[in-house]
């Protein structure tokens, strides 16, 4: 800072002298020399003579960002969640720039699109999904000091300029390929009058109250046994049958409803970093109309698997939180998808109208009861008959998922969910335990049977195969209910 300060000075003195210069911001890894000689008189040291600039940038080809996106996959970086007002303003206006040319870009993924704004669009969803990751390459994960602000603030103005966002995309590469402190999990402490005051101004109530029977788990042999014991293997169904009947259309004042109504703040985002609070100036603000065009789209082609193969591996990678119960030997392994996918299933799912499903989970039209365990419960007590409680071990993972696939191919009103459910249930997913060993390594579970738990289509795709069940064997069987408790 000293430094940079005489620098100034220097040039102030200069123009007194009428001299005419042009500042010129050039990207570190083409101005490495001068970078090098710099730290060698902070630390102190001999100029290391073998550090050279490269000559130009490397292409930002298609395969570039595939590559930055796997290493996402990989080490799941952390993203900032939310910005101050004035940040998600430019935060907004440098999203929109990316996303510009998606309504006239083309399909495919060819490698060709080397230009910044790309050629095709696979090319801009790319780096509308790694946008996030960069965030944090311009300053601090949190930003408190007013000096932290502007250089948060000038680094996302920055990313507009097709250099800058090169050179970034670079460093985050470079982030991404190198080890990570080891961090220790914290200790649980009671939270101070302020926290609780900051999360309840944000609208985040949930935080201001402890769950003491339930604890995060740690990667102990018995815990990663536990959780194996509760994925099953199974036989995967065969895809649905995909027609012009079956293609999903959101409009955007939908998604403006999912992200401004349905949607909390302070949820755990997925492996893009896109949280609810990054993406509601995006939609609950004003809102350009090629901007509205290219978002829409963006999230059609999402919510109609309408992506390469690379897109559906990511979003078909999940990050598993295992919740550890301290009052009995049990693990609830949360599969978290991306908020994007979460976006997309809420969008179809609300649209959905069917008394079968909505009303199963109901007793006189409100939610969150069963009205058939209700039904049994009281029939086994008017038979002098003592119920304790009610509860399926392990209900969401266990699902045979032939059952709800069925429903939906017999009912006409869930078609729209069809190329979403292919890509997301018919083939392996894979849940990933990461871990803050330093390295970033995770311990990867493959799914096979059943809804994820922690996925928005989770709870309903659930009850549509229950339904299913029920209705094929109903002379033989006695409907489950999960979660009942009688005092």
């Amino acid at each position: 800072a000293s430094l940079y300060n005489d620098l100034n000075n220097a040039i102030k003195d200069l123009r007194g002298f009428d001299v005419v210069f042009e500042m010129e911001w050039i990207p570190r890894i083409m101005n490495r020399e001068p970078d090098e000689l710099c730290n060698a008189v902070l630390d102190d040291r001999a100029v290391d003579s073998s550090v050279r600039s490269s000559a130009q940038h490397t292409d930002l080809t298609i395969d570039r960002l595939f590559r930055i996106l796997q290493l996402i996959r990989d080490k799941k970086p952390v993203a900032p969640r939310s910005l101050s007002m004035e940040l998600s303003k430019i935060w907004r206006d440098l999203v929109f720039h990316i996303v510009a040319k998606y309504p006239v870009a083309v399909e495919g993924d060819s490698p060709s699109a080397v230009a910044y704004g790309g050629s095709s669009k696979v090319f801009v969803r790319l780096l509308f999904m790694i946008l996030p990751s960069l965030i944090r390459v311009g300053g601090p994960l949190y930003v408190s000091k007013p000096e932290e602000h502007r250089k948060m603030r000038q680094h996302l103005q920055m990313l507009q300029d097709t250099e800058y966002l090169h050179h970034c995309l670079h460093v985050l590469e470079e982030q991404l390929t190198s080890d990570r402190p080891k961090r220790d999990p914290l200790p649980k402490r009671s939270m101070t009058a302020a926290q609780i005051n900051s999360y309840c101004s944000r609208g985040i109530y949930r935080k201001c109250y402890d769950v003491e029977n339930v604890e995060l788990a740690l990667p102990t042999p018995e815990n990663i046994g536990l959780i194996k014991q509760g994925l099953p293997v199974s036989e995967l169904p065969a895809p649905l049958h995909e027609s012009p009947q079956t293609v999903a259309t959101i409009a955007f004042r939908k998604l403006r409803e999912i992200i401004g109504k349905k949607m909390q703040n302070g949820k755990s985002p997925g492996l893009s970093g896109w949280t609810r609070e990054l993406l509601f100036p995006l939609f609950c603000t004003e809102v350009h109309p090629i901007a509205e065009a290219a978002l829409t789209g963006i999230f059609n082609d999402i919510a109609n698997a309408n992506l390469s193969e690379g897109e559906k591996t990511f979003f078909r990678t999940t990050i598993l939180t295992p919740l550890r119960y301290l009052d009995k030997v049990k693990i609830r392994a949360l599969m978290l998808t991306d908020v994007i996918l979460k976006v997309c299933w809420k969008s179809l799912l609300t649209e959905i109208k069917d008394d079968f499903v909505l009303k199963t989970g109901q007793v006189h039209g409100r939610k969150g009861q069963s009205a058939l365990a209700v039904l049994a419960i009281q029939m086994a007590l008017n038979e002098d008959q003592v119920v304790v409680s009610l509860d399926i071990s392990n209900a969401f993972p266990t699902l045979k998922r032939d059952t709800f696939m069925e429903y939906v191919k017999n009912h006409r009103d869930w078609w729209q969910i069809i190329p979403l459910l292919n890509m997301m249930y018919t083939v392996v997913v894979s849940a990933r335990w990461y871990l803050s060993d330093g390295k970033m390594n995770f311990i990867e579970f493959l799914v096979t049977t059943g809804t994820l738990q922690g996925c928005a289509s989770g709870p309903q795709l659930y009850v549509c195969g229950t339904v299913e069940t029920t209705a094929k064997f109903g002379a033989s069987i006695i409907q489950m209910a999960d979660d009942i408790n009688v005092c």
